[in-house]
Formats: C-alpha cells, sequence, structure tokens
C-alpha cells in the first residue's frame, strides 16, 4: 500500500484528495488483515470499485505531470473534459488489469491463494471497468467545475476577497 500512497504525493494530488486515497489504502490494508483472519466478511469487488475509483485523481495528476494530459489551468472545452476523463479511466483499468497479473504471477511463483479463479478475475475486472469510467467521468466533471470556478473568478474579482486574503 505504500507504493499507490506515495505515487499520490508525488503525483501533487490536492491534500483532500490525498487524505481520502491513503485513507482508503489503509483501511483496506486493515480490512484485507482482518478478512484473512475471518474477523470481518469484506466483498472483493469493494475494494475493486473503491480503490480504482479513489485513484482516479491520481492517475491524472500522475498523467498531467508526465504531460499525457492538459493540466486543470489549460483544460477548456469538451474535447480536453473527454480527453482527459478517457486517459484517465484508461489508466485506472490498465492498473486494475496489471493488478491481476500481479495476483496470478504470486499464485504461480509463491503458490499464494489471491487468484481465486477465472469468475474471480473476471468480476474484478468487472468492477475495475466500471470504477475506471466512473473515475473518468468525476475527473472531467472536476474539470469542467474547475475552469467555471475559474471563469467567475476572472469575471467578478470584487467577489473573490477570501482567496485574495
Amino acid at each position: 500500500m505504500l507504493a499507490p500512497a506515495a505515487a499520490a504525493r508525488l503525483a501533487r494530488v490536492p491534500p483532500g484528495l490525498d487524505l481520502v486515497f491513503t485513507l482508503a489504502l489503509a483501511g483496506e490494508a486493515m480490512v484485507s488483515g482482518l478478512t484473512g483472519y475471518g474477523w470481518i466478511e469484506w466483498p472483493d469487488e469493494a475494494s475493486h470499485l473503491v480503490i480504482p475509483l479513489l485513484s482516479a485523481p491520481v492517475i491524472y495528476h500522475l498523467l498531467v505531470r508526465l504531460s499525457a494530459t492538459s493540466p486543470p489551468e489549460a483544460a477548456a472545452g469538451a474535447r480536453a473534459y473527454l480527453g482527459a476523463g478517457i486517459a484517465t479511466g484508461a489508466g485506472v483499468l490498465a492498473l486494475g488489469a496489471l493488478w491481476e497479473l500481479v495476483e496470478w504471477g504470486a499464485d504461480r511463483g509463491l503458490g499464494t491463494g489471491y487468484s481465486q479463479g477465472y469468475e474471480d478475475t473476471l468480476s474484478d475486472l468487472r468492477a475495475d471497468a466500471l470504477a475506471a469510467a466512473l473515475g473518468g467521468v468525476l475527473v472531467a466533471a472536476w474539470l469542467r467545475r474547475q475552469r467555471k470556478r475559474a471563469e467567475r473568478s476572472a469575471a467578478s474579482p470584487h467577489l473573490n476577497y477570501q482567496e485574495a486574503a
């Protein structure tokens, strides 16, 4: 869980998103440990929905740092929002597929039981795909909202006295 949390910081994700993402990772680590001991019944699909969904802003910011998509201040118009959303969703889905390969590799090389079979892998990928699509939509909506907020601030600077202070 350290690598994804560090990635959020390296991507310079806004602090609130960083906190929520890191708390979700910590919660997943704790629940996974307790589930392994049989103390908590936690659906695997929930993890494959929540963590990938919360990783979407991290993926977006990493893509911005790599100059693979427009930064928030440069994203303007439906094409920019759509492109950023699609790139983000594709990144989230790619990470989900990579994780399934890691599970398979650990099972084959180390004899673990992470991948619980074909049905489990497909249901995990289905949940990852849904989270990727939702994450892409949320990133696109966030970019649009950021742009509208910037336009309102530029149009009426006298209403923006709190940011000036």
